[in-house]
């Protein structure tokens, strides 16, 4: 129920997220997140949109997502598969 109560939240603030977009990768399933942000401004990324996934566990809060960049990019802190 968190997890729903979260992603509603975010969907119904989108406007004040900054561009961030975030919605279900599948309706079947509220454990996978698509994530579309735009790219910090002032840096290489600026002017960009990025792709990501959240995967949630199960025993969400008490674990983190992890997070997987769909769109391909290089940054130290993200493996050459996407994830970070």
């Amino acid at each position: 129920i968190l997890l729903s109560q979260e992603l509603e939240r975010l969907q119904n603030s989108e406007d004040e997220l900054g561009g961030i977009s975030v919605g279900l990768v599948d309706d079947e399933d509220l454990y996978k997140w698509n994530v579309i942000f735009p790219g910090p401004a002032d840096t290489l990324y600026d002017g960009g949109y990025f792709k990501a996934q959240l995967t949630f566990p199960d025993d969400y809060p008490n674990h983190p997502p992890e997070m997987k960049f769909i769109t391909e990019m290089w940054h130290p802190n993200i493996y050459p598969d996407g994830k970070v």
